[in-house]
This record gives structure tokens, sequence and C-alpha cells, in this order.
């Protein structure tokens, strides 16, 4: 039997001819298999997606972008949405736009109205997703994003493009996080500044330190660098002067360093990225808010990996700030994984139940050395009865048949420190206090496990025993005076996300940027390259 869409002119004119024979007029019978012929072609032009074609069986194949009630405001709005797809930093080649102008304007037969019908459909269909919820599949890029995107049902889509205001809702579906409108106008900002060449020649790799009363040509190189960063008003000076101290300090603080006025190595590798470069972290930060465009919570965790950072925040509101160390970026096994969940509870002095690759890799080298090192792990057999490490010749072992869990009791030299946030998940990652305060000094802070160590747990801990307790500070006290595990279980469990953000847009709306520390903002826009994005 053949399909619906392989029958020819032939068979459709024999049909007018045998509507006419049944008397219809020979007008009748035209406009009958125009369109018997518009709807098959439209059947075969959207039949890979079921709901589709469900929408246009239900409203008996009346089109929505060629003909009807505002028919011609949608085309133009869908059309002028994606002419403007680049500058949300979409794949706009993945639309074809050029292709659906050409089916709008060159379509003559009922079956290339169809045709042009369903693309459009079709198109406006993926724009949309692409433009609520990203382009791109996340866990797809890199093992260590662990989200999924929502899906938006067709039903939905279709139904709202109907409404009176295509424009408006189109425009709607792009996240409203402020942010997201900022980092629009830097890729803008971005592709204006590469058009006239950049930021100009690089800082010479030799250069050394720079400071405060310095002189010479890796001055005058970075003056030229700031002034078209738009750090520092234009000048001729040829020394290193407080306006071009001021001017590294206003750097600095940009891009999460210690704003000393100090040229060292960190800053010189930051001021030598190129407006190409950073134009990539804003294209990925871009597809990450669409990625996580959906309430976030009034109040929540936000866990900035690529700041290091940890804020409660409420009501679109910093309530809480810590410095934070994540995992480490030379092992991606070790990196912390982009995710959000539930925070629950909160342990005050926790045992530390040391991971097998910890203890295998780590431990059992060092014992295979000296068995009496590390000697507050307690050693635990395959039964959890404690074993007397006197009593086990570690040299037997190596990291694949390690036969012992290994645990640390609470104390002052605990991994985990006096107090450890709890959101369960399946990567076993929580946030957690430590012993190693002087890491929280340094501007690049990636020394983890893959767990977040918090600058300042405590104050943590009392923020939220104080949004259920009337005397936190004493609970917290009489709690770590204890010398075992004590859980406080949250009476509002809130939601945290750990995020990745090399771009950030600051309370006056200035743009900051962060090191892409896991390498993820390249693999990201190198997917959405291959996805269509015009480099």
């Amino acid at each position: 039997m053949k399909s619906i869409a392989s029958l020819s002119k032939i068979q459709l004119a024999a049909a007018a001819l045998a509507l006419a024979l049944t008397g219809y007029s020979v007008e009748d019978a035209r406009a009958e298999t125009d369109m018997l012929a518009f709807r098959l072609a439209l059947t075969s032009e959207v039949s890979d997606d079921e709901t589709l074609l469900s929408f246009y069986r239900d409203r008996d194949f009346r089109p929505i972008w060629l003909a009807g009630e505002d028919a011609k405001e949608r085309r133009i709005v869908l059309l002028s949405a994606l002419d403007d797809s680049v500058g949300h930093g979409l794949p706009s080649f993945r639309y074809k736009p050029d292709r659906l102008k050409s089916l709008f304007a060159n379509a003559v037969s009922y079956w290339d109205l169809a045709v042009a019908e369903g693309a459009a459909s079709k198109t406006y269909l993926q724009y949309a997703r692409d433009l609520n919820t990203g382009a791109l599949e996340p866990e797809d890029i890199d093992d260590g994003i662990k989200r999924k995107r929502r899906h938006i049902e067709t039903d939905f889509l279709m139904e709202r493009i109907l409404s009176p205001a295509p424009d408006a809702f189109l425009a709607s579906l792009a996240p409203a996080d402020p942010a997201y409108r900022e980092l629009r106008k830097e890729l803008l900002r971005l592709d204006a500044m590469i058009a006239k060449g950049g930021w100009g020649e690089p800082l010479p790799s030799e250069i050394g330190i720079l400071r405060l009363g310095d002189k010479g040509g890796e001055v005058v190189a970075l003056r030229n660098r700031l002034i078209r960063m738009g750090f520092l008003a234009r000048n001729a000076n040829v020394s290193f002067d407080v306006h071009v101290e001021n001017a590294v300090k206003r750097f600095q603080s940009r891009h999460g360093f210690s704003a000393d006025g100090v040229v060292g190595s960190l800053t010189t590798d930051a001021l030598n990225i190129s407006a190409r470069d950073r134009r990539i972290q804003v294209a990925a930060s871009l597809e990450r808010l669409r990625w996580l465009n959906e309430p976030l919570g009034n109040k929540h965790v936000l866990v900035n990996l690529a700041d290091f950072s940890a804020r409660i925040i409420e009501n679109g509101q910093t309530a809480f700030y810590t410095r934070a160390v994540v995992g480490q970026s030379s092992d991606a096994d070790l990196s912390t994984p982009e995710f959000s969940g539930l925070m629950t509870h909160m342990i005050v002095n926790p045992i530390w139940h040391v991971p097998y690759s910890i203890a295998s890799k780590e431990v059992l080298p060092v014992w295979q050395e000296d068995p009496f090192a590390e000697e507050q792990l307690l050693i635990f057999d395959k039964e959890n009865n404690e074993v007397d490490r006197a009593m086990i010749d570690f040299t037997q072992y190596s990291e694949t048949n390690f036969p012992f869990s290994l645990k640390q009791p609470p104390g002052p030299l605990n991994a985990l420190g006096e107090v450890k946030f709890m959101f369960p998940n399946k990567y076993s990652i929580y946030l957690h206090d430590t012993p190693e305060k002087n890491l929280f000094s340094k501007d690049v802070r990636t020394f983890s496990h893959g767990c977040v160590r918090l600058g300042k747990a405590h104050d943590l801990a009392r923020f939220l025993l104080a949004k259920q307790y009337q005397f936190p500070d004493r609970l917290l006290d009489e709690a770590l005076y204890e010398d075992e595990e004590i859980k406080f279980d949250l009476a509002e469990p809130l939601p945290i996300h750990l995020v990745y953000r090399t771009v950030l847009v600051n309370a006056g709306g200035e743009i900051n940027y962060r090191n892409d520390v896991y390498g993820r903002d390249r693999k990201i826009f190198d997917s959405l390259i291959e996805a269509g994005l015009i480099s």
C-alpha cells in the first residue's frame, strides 16, 4: 500500500475528477484536492514528530504560519528571532533561516506551502527549546557535568505561539536571570573588540614581576594592554605609576585575584587571555544559564566552582558568603561535578569514612614505607571489626586488592574538620570544614578530592541553626564539645546548586571573569560549534 506522501499529481488530478463527477463544481473539486495535497504534504513533513502531527490533525491541518489570523506576524517574529539567535550564543546554522525564508518566498503549489509550514513549526520548536533549556545535552559534553535538560512539551509551545503576542512569548523563553542580559551585551562587546583586532599584543611570557616604580618596555606593553581592555585611560606614560597600579588592582579584582597591584604570573596569564577566548567563556556561560533556566529557590545555596565560593542566596541577595576549596584540576576524576540537590542536614564532629581510592592509592603507599604513619586513621576489616595495624603486612597489598576500610574519628586533625553539610547524592559530594585553613588565602583553590571545603564552615552552621534555634552559638559550642557525631536536620531543606560560572556579573552590572580551571567551557563551545554556532 502506498503511503500518502507518495501520491502523485496524476492521482490528485484523478481525485479531482472523481469529485467533479459526484456533483462538485470544478472549482470546489480543485479546492478539495488542493487541500488534500496540503494535508498529505504536511503529514509527510511532520510525520517524525507524532505530537506535532496530532497538533495539526486536531486543527484539521489549518496552517499557523502561512494563512489565518496573525500568520504574517508569526512569520516575522520567528524569522527575526532566528536572525537574533547569534546574539544569544545559539547555534544559528542549526535553524537554517535562509532555507526557511526561501521556502516562504518561493512556495507556489500547495505541496510547497505544506513543506514551508512544516519546516517553520519544526524550526520554531527547535529554537524555542534551545533558547529555553539549552542547545546541548550537558551530560554529553563532560563527565563532570551532571545535568539534564528539561523537555518542554510540543503542545505547550505550539499553543503559546498562537497567543496575541508571539514576540513577547518567544522573548519570555530566555532566562530571566539579569546576568543573561548582561552576558549578551558582553558577547556583542567582544565581537566588536575582536573585529578591531582584540586587545593588541599580549605581554611577553618572560615579563617577570612588575610593580609600582618599574619602567621599560614591559611596562609600556602592560599599559597598552590595560588601555585596550578598558581598565586604564589612554596615556603616554612609560612608568608603572599609581594610575597603572590602580588599573592592575581593578583588573585583579574583576578576575578573582588578590588586588595587590603587583603583576605576577597569575595576573600576566589572565591579562594574556585573548578576547576570542573570553568570548568562548561568555558563549559557554549563556548555555549554562539556559540549562538552569528554572526557579532555583527563593532561598538556596549556590556553590560556584570556578569562583571557589559558596553563598546562600535569599530573595536574590547574598545572605552568606565564604571562600571554598574545590576538586583538583589536574585529575578529572578528582574535579568537583556540577549538579543540584537538596541540603537536608549537617553533622557536627563528623567521622571521615576514607574513600577506597584514597585509602588504596594514597594511604597504602605511605604505610608500606612506615606502618605507623597516619596514626589517626583506624583500620577495619570487611566485617567492620577494627584491626590492629601492627598485625598487618602492608607490603603484600596493592591498590587493587587492599581489603580494609579506613575511618578517621572526630578531632582537630579530621580531614572534614568539625562540621559537614549533607545533600544526599550518588556522587558522594558534600560541603565540609577543614583543618587546612591556609589554603583559603590562595587565589586558585583546587586542592580537594572532589568535595567542597568551606573557609567559614562554623559560621555557616550558625547561620543555618539560627533559622530554627534560639541560641545557635551555644548549641554549636555544646555540640563541638562532644566527641561523637551529632546530627542536625534542617527544618527547611535548602536547594543547593553546584555551578561552574567563569563569567560573573556583580551587583553593579560589571562583568567578572574566572579561569576555566577544568577546561569545561572550551568543550561546551566546541560542541556549540558542531551544533551550528557561528564562530
